[in-house]
């Protein structure tokens, strides 16, 4: 079986740096070929590291054409590494149900823009690879398929947070600890609008003495897919008003914020809040609280979405409750992993928004009325065996066994 070969290309330009994923470092130590010493005799692989399925023509358009020509004929198969992001490549709510009542055109789905910088230039489709985080596409493609739309590209799944914790994981035995706060809930990342609702609840609840908490000061923003086909864009105050008192309390709440817990760094220049970065060794902070409460990225886009968020408890070994996307805890224990449905009900995972952000409210008020060390001795060999399947999931040997198959097919 041949090994992979890699084109030795990189986009340049800063102009290009917001659409570029971050994940390129994965791959380093494959071995790079230069375009002029590649032989069409063989076969290789274009990596391209790009962030979003959005507004990329002019990005694409910067490969050179020497390397189009080879695509072409099959010497050189793209491959697109989206692992850090979690799209909606196909847009499938607009089959279900749409308000206009139309058909939707397959050709504006994010999936058909993105590939036709590609097939109108004559590389074939069947040709070019995706590495995406989850598997949300399969159910996607099925759909489609079914409703005889042809999908012919390749898919591969790369879950690039869990690859980075796995690391951290490695370097990290669980060990005694003395927690100083019954919960953490670190928020400070990208403000939206569930976020700001499980710490309103905490703060109405009295409940943030117990943990450590972040979160950004209030803005109103408004979410939803974005699409002519739904109408579902939410505020800021829409969304809050689904929990008690929100209009008496509103003003009180926005004072006191911003919370601040995490300690600033410099990160492409800007500064950041310190815990949100799952390449940083952040041991020490997982030491200090029980229960870690992931606020993760929940877009507006259909699929599970697991990220660092829910990946650093794994690693350094404590236990979660996830505030995100529906399914997320049935998505952990189909890849292994152990929850904690003998500690506290877990059913909210598959509950509304609302819904689940009162029950994990009053599953933090339970834990801290708990003998938290207590629990946590309980839950050791839990959060061992969570810790070795982190280790054991080694995603990297499958996807280069994988693309060495593609290869040579």
């Amino acid at each position: 079986m041949d090994k992979i070969k890699i084109v030795d290309f990189k986009f340049q330009g800063k102009e290009w740096a917001h659409l570029l994923d971050v994940s390129s470092h994965v791959f380093d130590s494959l071995p790079r070929v230069k375009i002029n010493h590649i032989s069409t005799n063989e076969k290789y692989y274009l990596l391209l590291h790009i962030r979003q399925p959005f507004d990329v023509t002019d990005l694409i358009e910067s490969i050179p054409n020497d390397l189009f020509l080879l695509m072409q004929q099959g010497v050189v198969k793209p491959v697109i590494n989206m692992m850090t992001e979690q799209w909606d490549l196909f847009n499938t709510y607009a089959w279900v149900k749409n308000r206009l009542g139309l058909t939707p055109d397959f050709g504006e789905t994010p999936y058909s823009r993105f590939i036709k910088n590609f097939t109108q230039r004559s590389v074939p489709e069947e040709n070019i690879t995706w590495i995406v985080p989850n598997n949300s596409h399969i159910e996607q493609i099925n759909f489609l398929r079914n409703k005889g739309y042809k999908i012919r590209c390749n898919f591969l799944l790369f879950d690039y947070f869990a690859y980075v914790l796995r690391g951290q994981a490695l370097k990290y035995e669980i060990q005694p600890k003395e927690f100083k706060f019954k919960y953490g809930a670190l928020v400070a990342g990208v403000s939206r609008n569930h976020r700001y609702a499980l710490i309103y609840n905490l703060w109405q609840n009295n409940l943030l003495k117990d943990g450590a908490i972040s979160c950004n000061k209030f803005e109103t923003l408004v979410e939803g897919k974005r699409s002519n086909w739904v109408d579902d864009a939410v505020d800021t105050d829409t969304y809050l008003r689904n929990f008690d008192d929100w209009d008496k309390n509103k003003q009180e709440f926005i004072n006191a914020l911003p919370l601040v817990y995490d300690k600033p760094i410099k990160q492409l220049g800007e500064e950041k809040q310190q815990y949100i970065w799952g390449y940083l060794n952040e041991s020490e902070v997982f030491k200090k609280f029980f229960l870690w409460i992931p606020s993760e990225t929940k877009k507006e886009h259909d699929g599970i979405y697991i990220t660092e968020k829910t990946w650093k408890p794994i690693a350094y070994g404590n236990p979660f409750l996830i505030h995100g996307d529906n399914g997320s805890i049935q998505y952990l224990k189909d890849l292994g992993f152990q929850t904690f449905d003998k500690w506290w009900n877990e059913d909210y995972d598959n509950k509304n928004d609302y819904d689940k952000i009162k029950d994990i409210t009053k599953i933090v008020k339970t834990i801290c009325n708990e003998d938290i060390n207590k629990m946590y001795k309980e839950m050791l060999p839990t959060l061992q065996h969570n810790r070795n399947q982190l280790i054991k999931f080694d995603q990297y040997s499958t996807i280069i066994k994988e693309l060495e198959n593609g290869i040579n097919s």
